[in-house]
């Protein structure tokens, strides 16, 4: 008997520490809870933006002057910023297409200017994409679409046309889908990037 009695004293003393543990640990989870959450909210959104290579871009960004590199950096801070502000990202595509389309009367290289417009237009339409305006999003790569043929350049073509068929696809309308991803197609298998044939094949066999 005094065996179990003093197996029952052991037992009530580690029921009574277990007890206060918990509420000792459901006090800190709650006044801690609060203050975890504020942090992701406020601070990782900030850090993501200050990440080292958006540091360097907004950098250069302040030195460059109105060219080629400019419209350049503008891009590239509108694809890091994709992530997690569309909004930003549209921004700074709108700024290197309107400073590109500025540069074309410059005596320098038009087609170097006229591949900054092409960037930006399907930025633009990317972006656009992402966030569901897809009647925005086919202006913007159609656009592209026209600086591409003008640039003769094959392998920029082929995501765009890829991608128009996607816009077309998200409105329901298949069978021009299916035109635009049969020109991707047909020139991934000119050119032989048999990742683009593979994807867009698949692309394909879903409708």
């Amino acid at each position: 008997m005094m065996f179990f009695h003093t197996l029952l004293e052991i037992l009530s003393t580690n029921v009574r520490r277990m007890r206060n543990f918990k509420e000792v640990f459901h006090k800190f989870l709650t006044s801690i809870l609060p203050f975890t959450v504020a942090f992701l909210i406020f601070f990782l959104p900030v850090s993501y933006a200050q990440s080292p290579k958006t540091d360097s871009l907004f950098q250069v960004l302040k030195t460059c002057g109105e060219d080629t590199q400019k419209v350049n950096i503008l891009n590239s801070l509108a694809r890091e910023f994709q992530n997690y502000n569309l909004d930003t990202s549209i921004n700074f595509s709108q700024q290197a297409l309107k400073l590109a389309k500025s540069l074309l009367s410059e005596p320098i290289s038009d087609l170097g200017w006229q591949k900054g417009i092409e960037i930006s237009y399907k930025n633009l339409g990317w972006f656009n994409y992402i966030k569901g305006n897809y009647h925005e999003a086919l202006k913007q790569y159609n656009s592209a679409l026209l600086v591409n043929e003008k640039l003769k350049d094959k392998n920029g073509l082929i995501p765009v046309l890829g991608n128009i068929g996607n816009i077309y696809l998200s409105l329901g309308n298949y069978a021009m889908s299916l035109e635009f991803y049969f020109k991707s197609l047909a020139m991934s298998e000119e050119l032989g990037i048999k990742k683009s044939i593979a994807s867009i094949s698949g692309n394909i066999g879903s409708i």
